[in-house]
């Protein structure tokens, strides 16, 4: 897969949407094509992640640590608020077969690395991980607020 590939995949990955083009550029460039074979665990639930993924071809399984589980499939990314946040993942991730998953995958020393050299792409990353936790937090069931609940 050449640069120009894996942008226009980056660019589909919610955490991404507002960067520039020459930032997703830049992390087109740190970015790491890996074949999974079927049963590959990524990243465990209890687990500081070490990388966030995008799907690039193929399925991956993610299961929550209250057992929900949901496949993503290309243009899917998923790892980026543990990594950024260094918490537990709170999901597994799974390549479920029957065949290999192509993904790409950044580390979390290159993704320092370049938010350190580059605070325009911290900031858009910033702005694409408030918008994917306000998705997340609209998902939920409402609750009623603390102060009414005995």
């Amino acid at each position: 897969m050449d640069d120009v590939e894996k942008i226009f995949l980056l660019q589909r990955v919610d955490v991404f949407r507002g960067v520039r083009s020459d930032h997703l550029a830049l992390l087109a460039g740190i970015a790491q094509e890996v074949d999974a074979v079927p049963g590959a665990v990524l990243m465990r639930d209890e687990d500081i992640p070490d990388a966030l993924y995008v799907v690039a071809h193929g399925e991956v399984t993610l299961r929550s640590t209250a057992g929900k589980t949901v496949t993503v499939k290309d243009g899917a990314g998923f790892g980026a608020l543990g990594l950024i946040g260094e918490r537990p993942a709170m999901l597994t991730a799974i390549v479920p077969g029957p065949a290999n998953a192509r993904l790409l995958r950044i580390t979390r020393p290159a993704l320092a690395d370049l938010l350190v050299d580059t605070p325009e792409l911290a900031v858009a990353l910033l702005r694409g991980m408030a918008h994917r936790v306000d998705t997340l937090v609209a998902q939920m069931p409402i609750h009623p607020p603390l102060a009414l609940v005995c």
